[in-house]
């Protein structure tokens, strides 16, 4: 979650995260990378940080076992940057 959030009970349930390549013929080919996150709810900016976690791991400025690591620190400021708005939109929301 991001820093400073005043939410009490701060566990959530991931049930679902995909990562699909993309590509798209417009006027010329674009590789696109589709995240999918599936949860029971996500915290203040949860998805933007867990994107910019992946991006670090997928471009090698973290490794996958650093996930981890940076999970159990319970530590924003030592996790990758969190990533801009723009390009992610809800979905879906649906209720059980």
């Amino acid at each position: 979650m991001a820093a400073g959030s005043k939410v009490k009970n701060t566990v959530r349930e991931i049930f679902k995260l995909e990562i699909k390549k993309k590509l798209f013929f417009l006027d010329k080919s674009i590789n696109l990378i589709e995240i999918e996150i599936e949860g029971n709810g996500f915290l203040y900016k949860m998805v933007r940080n867990i994107v910019g976690t992946l991006i670090y791991v997928g471009i090698g400025k973290i490794s996958s076992s650093d996930v981890e690591k940076i999970i159990e620190a319970k530590d924003r400021k030592i996790a990758p940057p969190t990533v801009p708005s723009h390009g992610l939109y809800l979905k879906k929301v649906s209720y059980k």
